[in-house]
């Protein structure tokens, strides 16, 4: 009976790991996490404003002979080539360095080796300082400078 459920459950994975996914990661404003198990899943997010510094990665977990095996990478259309690839792990940036405001999407494809078997990563994002924001904190320094200087003469 056991036997049985777990034959199941494993064709049961196949079959839903042979659909293409799609998840909206919403507006990104600090770090957001993704994961997947399906054959091609594609991720969407949403920058509200331009940000300096950006990052996301991706890499299979139990490694890719028994568990996840990246098989591409696609920011947008363009195909990412593998960072760090191992006989155990794949490892890909997705991108890094600055982004526009705007919508983005990346597809991860991969072959699940067993049940359970996924991949997972991370996007983290550095807003641009609003003029605003750096004008205070310029102010700020001027105020505290002329504190300091008015202390020092008294």
């Amino acid at each position: 009976m056991k036997l049985k459920f777990l034959v199941a459950a494993a064709a049961f994975a196949m079959v839903g790991g042979a659909h293409a996914a799609t998840q909206d990661l919403g507006v990104i404003t600090d770090t957001a996490s993704f994961s997947g198990t399906a054959a091609s899943e594609t991720f969407t997010f949403t920058l509200t404003s331009d940000v300096v510094d950006a990052y996301a990665g991706v890499t299979a977990t139990f490694g890719k002979k028994s568990g996840y095996d990246i098989t591409s990478v696609f920011f947008g259309s363009t195909q990412i080539l593998p960072s760090a690839s191992t006989p155990s792990f794949d490892n890909y940036v997705i991108f890094s360095g600055a982004l526009a405001a705007g919508s983005y999407s990346f597809t991860v494809n991969g072959t699940p080796k067993s049940a359970g078997a996924s991949f997972s990563g991370t996007i983290e994002v550095t807003p641009v300082p609003e003029p605003e924001s750096l004008a205070l904190a310029v102010a700020g320094l001027g105020v505290a400078g002329f504190v300091a200087r008015r202390r020092k003469s008294a």
